[in-house]
């Protein structure tokens, strides 16, 4: 699955995603907002990607901790950070 790790950059996260969708992307993902939800509730997400909420602050170390400990089984991990695009 691919992981969008965020954090109070819900513009950048939206850019993302809005990228997703131009660049045809039909594989699985995750925008994984590191903390609170805050100003994600607006972000448009295609229909293949899900929200995950660590629920506070981890810093990036962290949030692929919790990525690992929440999905351990996935057949592939791909991350690309709410400052990138595909």
């Amino acid at each position: 699955m691919w992981f969008f790790p965020t954090r109070t950059r819900a513009a950048l996260a939206q850019r993302l995603m809005n990228a997703c969708v131009q660049t045809g992307m039909t594989s699985p993902g995750m925008l994984v907002v590191d903390g609170i939800l805050e100003d994600y509730n607006q972000v448009v997400r295609p229909q293949n990607i899900d929200l995950g909420v660590t629920g506070e602050h981890l810093e990036f170390a962290g949030v692929l901790r919790w990525i690992f400990e929440n999905f351990p089984s996935e057949p592939f991990y791909g991350f690309i950070c709410d400052d990138g695009l595909p």
